[in-house]
């Protein structure tokens, strides 16, 4: 275990040497360093220590070159049993966001959802609408503490604060080679036992 720019982490020496590291856990990390680890051994939970806002996990398996630079490993992803996955870089995986039906989301006046991509130019901004349906009624919820914006791909789209995007590198991603065109935002409300999920894609320009 180390502390990585104060972001809790395990980084565990595989029997090949390559290394694998998990960033992010939560505190009290149950193994020491120089421990030996096993299959399935808890070694951590995930949290949002260093920068992170809210729970995730990353994680890398890599191992270092002729000239001592750490390069990565593939890693297989998919269910167990599975022949499994590798990522492409630029590609976003994860189970598909089915929207729910109270939540409206709308840019620059027109509705926006993940099926149908809105061209934004590089650099330009919009701003988005929310609104939520609850008792029959819809109302504007752009601005509640309860909306929170999450853009999944970093290194196009950033938000800049009470639902206004920018077709830009988000703070710490700027310079990734990415080659692609489409940006897209999860936009969630919770309050109130209310849970309301809507995602926004577009085509950067």
């Amino acid at each position: 275990p180390y502390d990585a720019d104060r972001s809790n982490a395990v980084l565990v020496k595989h029997a090949d040497e390559s290394l694998g590291l998990y960033l992010h856990l939560s505190p009290g990390i149950p193994v020491a360093a120089g421990d030996a680890v096993q299959r399935r051994q808890l070694i951590g939970r995930s949290g949002h220590s260093g920068a992170g806002s809210r729970e995730h996990l990353h994680f890398c398996v890599h191992r270092f070159d002729a000239e001592g630079e750490p390069e990565s490993v593939p890693i297989l992803f998919g269910p167990p049993r599975s022949r499994g996955f590798v990522p492409r870089t630029g590609r976003f995986y994860g189970p598909e966001l089915v929207p729910t039906e109270n939540l409206r989301i709308r840019a620059a006046g027109a509705t926006a959802d993940s099926d149908r991509p809105a061209p934004l130019a590089a650099g330009a901004s919009v701003q988005l609408k929310v609104e939520l349906r609850k008792n029959g009624a819809w109302r504007d919820v752009t601005r509640d503490p309860a909306t929170r914006y999450e853009p999944l791909t970093l290194w196009n789209l950033k938000h800049a604060g009470a639902g206004r995007l920018v077709a830009e590198p988000t703070e710490g991603f700027a310079g990734m080679e990415i080659a692609e065109p489409l940006a897209s935002l999860l936009v969630l409300y919770e309050q109130d036992g209310f849970r309301e999920r809507g995602k926004v894609t577009f085509t950067i320009e």
